[in-house]
């Protein structure tokens, strides 16, 4: 792999923080080494560099829920007829009430 910049407008790399003509050092393993402004981001000489415009370059938005009846669990587990049924014998009464 080679080390590469990639560079944007926008790089939002954690909620509250915003860098207007950004960049991104990915070293030659891949990994993200630095994070910041573009002109401030030139002290390595990368073998590549990819400006993607105007973009907002940030994280991977993840669904990371998973559905217990498709893995080894499957008729290992209560069966609820409703979402209802299942949460309401997990959560007091007086939570359900609020």
């Amino acid at each position: 792999m080679k080390e590469t910049i990639h560079r944007a407008k926008y790089i939002l790399p954690e909620p509250g923080l915003l860098f207007k003509n950004g960049a991104i050092h990915i070293d030659c393993l891949g990994r993200i080494c630095g994070v910041g402004i573009w002109e401030k981001s030139l002290s390595c000489s990368p073998e590549q560099t990819v400006d993607w415009g105007s973009a907002i370059i940030m994280p991977g938005l993840i669904n990371a829920h998973a559905h217990l009846e498709l893995t080894l669990l499957q008729n290992q587990l209560t069966q609820f007829g409703s979402f209802t049924d299942w949460i309401s014998t997990d959560c007091p009464a007086s939570i359900m009430d609020q």
